[in-house]
């Protein structure tokens, strides 16, 4: 029969890796948000000023920072390649967005103000 200390030690063991499923499932919505908030910048059909696009990478890379901290508490190695893998491409797409965004906004033409005369 198990003693008591040998059935804390089973419990904390179940409360761990109920932890770490956890960990793992916010750090994906996490991600989904930050997908979410990239598709304004992907869309370039939507009308967006440079200052627009700026907070929304600026969001975005925020999302992606914080889970790459977090992520460094996943101890399954398989899990964490994962979610470090999927940090990684949406990382890669939203600096590619918002260049293409910026380059977009520089190559629509100036509306100078007319001459005085």
């Amino acid at each position: 029969m198990p003693d008591e200390w040998e059935l804390l030690l089973a419990e904390l063991k179940e409360r761990h890796a109920s932890d770490q499923v956890a960990l793992v499932a916010f750090l994906e919505k996490y991600l989904d948000w930050a997908v979410a908030i990239m598709d304004p910048l992907r869309n370039r059909d939507e009308p967006m000023n440079l200052h627009r696009a700026k907070q929304l990478a600026d969001k975005g890379q925020t999302v992606i920072d914080a889970v790459r901290r977090l992520g460094g508490y996943i101890q399954n190695p398989r899990e964490w390649q994962r979610i470090h893998e999927r940090t990684d491409r949406l990382e890669a797409e939203l600096a590619h967005a918002y260049s293409l965004r910026c380059s977009a906004e520089q190559a629509k033409p100036s509306s100078a103000a007319p001459d005085d005369k």
